[in-house]
């Protein structure tokens, strides 16, 4: 009885050091968020109840990462927090730009990359009604927008 009321005592502060509840603003609807700035390791999970939005903020474990798409934490990610850093270096003259989704080959999935405040460059998981194109006409890896043609 003694042994069991201990494990139960740890398995509850190991899952508490996990997440932390809290009431927060930052949720307007339901739903897993990715926090950006974490390199896809937390994520907020929004809930309603009587009126109030609440929040859990949950950490994915050991070399898993939080899928937007999955809504999970899953092994193999590649972060928009990192990957937007990154494909934005050579991009100056523009607050947004939308890149292929490296984490799917469906060809109509993409990040959003947006710049705030020309620092923070915060991604978006989008997908297309139709075929993502990459503009031919430019030669840059980037398109503003779904396009519904070969060609952009």
């Amino acid at each position: 009885m003694f042994s069991t009321s201990i494990t139960t005592i740890l398995i509850l502060i190991i899952a508490s050091s996990l997440f932390d509840q809290y009431t927060t603003q930052n949720c307007t609807t339901t739903g897993r968020f990715s926090i950006y700035g974490t390199n896809c390791k937390y994520y907020i999970h929004c809930t309603y109840a009587g009126g109030v939005y609440y929040s859990t903020t949950f950490y994915c474990p050991g070399t898993t990462f939080f899928s937007p798409r999955s809504q999970a934490c899953v092994a193999t990610f590649t972060c928009g927090d990192t990957y937007c850093d990154t494909a934005m270096t050579d991009i100056v003259n523009s607050t947004y730009a939308d890149f292929l989704d490296p984490n799917l080959s469906d060809g109509v999935s993409y990040i959003r990359c947006a710049r705030y405040n020309d620092t923070a460059i915060f991604p978006t998981y989008l997908t297309c009604p139709f075929t993502f194109n990459i503009s031919s006409t430019t030669g840059n890896t980037y398109n503003q927008g779904c396009c519904p043609y070969v060609t952009c």
